[in-house]
C-alpha cells in the first residue's frame, strides 16, 4: 500500500495580503494531489493545519474540494486529523467536514479506520492536537489514548497514525512535545503535522515519523532556517516504511535585512537574478534598520527600488532615543524593569531576564507598523519560555478565568482575540 502525506497546507493564507499567495498555495495543493494520484497511491494523509483559520471564506473551503475531488473520485481514500489553525474557536463544526471524502479521525466519534487493498487490512488512527506543559495529567490521558487505538488496529497488516504534535525528537526544548518512543509499536508509520519543514526519523523497530513539512514559504523565518518544501510518498510494505520526499515549487521568497545605507543595493542585486522559476515575480520580506531622526522617504525610496519587480512588504525598525526622564548619567533598564515584575523574588534568574528580553522585543514591535510576522514569532517565543510554568500558578488564575461566547477569556487573549 502507498500513501501521499501531506500537512500543513494552510490554504487561504495570503501572507503579507497577497492573494497572489492565497492563489498560489491552492494551486499547489491541486498540483501534488494530481502527482500523489499518478503515484498510484491507495490513501491521502492530511496531518493538520489544511486550513489557515477555522473558519476559512467560502472559495477557500473549495480550494480544499477541488484539490481532493479527483483523488475522491478515483475512490482514494482521504484520511486527516485536525491541527490548531483547523480546530472551532467557538461552538462550531470543523470546516474540513464540508470537503466530501474526507474523514476526519479521533473528530465526531470516530478514532480509527480500516482499509483492504489487495487482500490486506490497514489501519489509520488519528490523535488529538495536546499541549502538555500543565501537567503529567494530558500526557497519560494522551499515552492511553494511544493505546486504546492501538488496541483497535492491532490486528491490520499495518497501522499507521496521524498527529498533529510536536515531539522531542524535533521539538526538543518545547514543553508540549512528547518523546514519540512512547508511541505503540503497533503504529509503524507515524504521520505528523505541525513544524513547517521536512523531518523524518527512525524508531525501534523499523518504525518510521515524518513531518513532511508544508508545501509554501508561510513566513520569513522558514527561509531564514532554509525549509525544505514539499510532500511525501510512502511505501508501506516493507520490513520498515520506505519514504520518498517530493519538492514543491514555491514561488521564491527573498529576505533582506539591511540598514538604510545599504538595502537599496541589496534589492538590486537580488533582483538582478531575475530567476524565478514559474513564477513571474518572487516575494520579498525588507526589513529596513533606520538610525534615530532619520527623516526621508524610506517606502518611496524601496517602491523605486523594487519597480514593480517583486511582491514585497517592508519593515521599519528604527532605534529609539531614550526619552524617559533620568538623572545624569543614569539609564534606565526595561529588562530589569520587566524582570522584577515577572518574578519580584528573583528579577536577576536567567530565565527570568530571558522571559523579560522576549516581553520588551514584544512591546518594540507593537509600536512599530507592519509588525504582525515579528509579532506572531515573539508570542511563540514567549508562550514556550519554561519560566511561566515557576511564575504563574494556574490553579490560582482558574477561578476568574472564564471562557465567554464569543471567545473572550484568557484563550482569547493568547490568540490574538480571535
Amino acid at each position: 500500500m502507498r500513501v501521499a502525506h501531506f500537512a500543513d497546507i494552510h490554504l487561504g493564507r495570503n501572507l503579507y495580503r497577497f492573494l497572489e499567495v492565497e492563489e498560489d498555495i491552492a494551486r499547489l495543493f491541486k498540483e501534488y494531489v494530481q502527482v500523489a494520484i499518478e503515484e498510484r497511491v491507495d490513501a491521502i494523509l492530511l496531518s493538520g493545519d489544511i486550513f489557515d483559520t477555522p473558519r476559512p471564506l467560502i472559495r477557500v473551503i473549495h480550494q480544499a474540494v477541488t484539490a481532493l475531488k479527483p483523488a475522491v473520485e478515483r475512490g482514494i481514500k482521504v484520511y486527516a486529523v485536525l491541527g490548531e489553525h483547523d480546530y472551532p474557536k467557538i461552538r462550531d463544526k470543523a470546516a474540513l467536514t464540508l470537503v466530501p471524502g474526507v474523514t476526519i479521525l479521533s473528530y465526531e466519534g470516530v478514532k480509527c479506520v480500516k482499509q483492504v487493498v489487495s487482500g490486506k487490512t490497514y489501519g489509520f488512527c488519528g490523535a488529538h492536537k495536546t499541549r502538555f506543559r500543565f501537567g503529567d495529567r494530558s500526557r497519560s490521558k494522551y499515552i492511553s489514548a494511544l493505546r486504546s487505538m492501538a488496541n483497535e488496529v492491532a490486528g491490520t497488516h499495518r497501522a499507521v497514525l496521524l498527529a498533529h504534535q510536536e515531539i522531542s525528537q524535533v521539538f526538543a526544548n518545547s514543553e508540549d512535545s512528547i518523546d514519540v518512543n512512547l508511541f505503540p509499536q503497533v503504529f509503524r508509520y507515524i504521520a505528523l503535522g505541525h513544524i513547517h519543514g521536512h523531518r523524518e526519523g527512525v524508531l525501534e523497530g523499523g518504525r518510521v515519523y515524518a513531518y513532511p513539512g508544508s508545501l509554501y514559504y508561510l513566513s520569513a523565518q522558514e527561509v531564514r532556517k532554509g525549509e525544505e518544501k514539499g510532500f511525501l510518498i510512502v511505501d508501506l510494505d516493507g520490513d520498515m516504511p520506505e519514504t520518498h520526499f517530493i519538492r514543491s515549487e514555491p514561488r521564491p521568497f527573498i529576505v533582506i535585512e539591511e540598514p538604510v545605507d545599504r538595502v537599496r543595493a541589496r534589492i538590486e542585486a537580488e533582483l538582478s537574478r531575475g530567476n524565478w522559476g514559474r513564477y513571474d515575480r518572487p516575494l520579498m520580506n525588507i526589513v529596513v534598520r533606520l538610525p534615530p531622526n532619520y527623516k526621508d522617504d524610506v517606502y518611496s525610496m524601496i517602491e523605486r527600488a523594487v519597480a514593480g519587480r517583486a511582491l514585497y512588504r517592508v519593515m521599519v525598525q528604527r532605534e529609539h532615543v531614550e526619552a524617559v526622564p533620568r538623572a545624569v548619567g543614569a539609564e534606565v533598564d526595561e529588562v530589569a524593569i520587566v524582570a522584577s515584575i515577572i518574578d519580584p523574588g528573583n528579577p536577576d534568574d536567567p530565565d527570568v531576564r530571558k522571559a523579560a528580553e522576549y516581553v520588551v522585543r514584544l512591546k518594540n514591535a507593537l509600536a512599530q507598523q507592519s509588525q504582525q510576522e515579528m509579532i506572531e514569532e515573539l508570542v511563540d517565543d514567549i508562550l514556550s519560555l519554561k519560566v511561566w510554568d515557576r511564575v504563574i500558578k494556574t490553579e490560582s488564575l482558574a477561578p476568574s478565568v472564564h471562557r465567554k461566547k464569543g471567545g473572550v477569556g484568557l484563550d482569547a487573549f493568547i490568540r490574538g482575540g480571535k
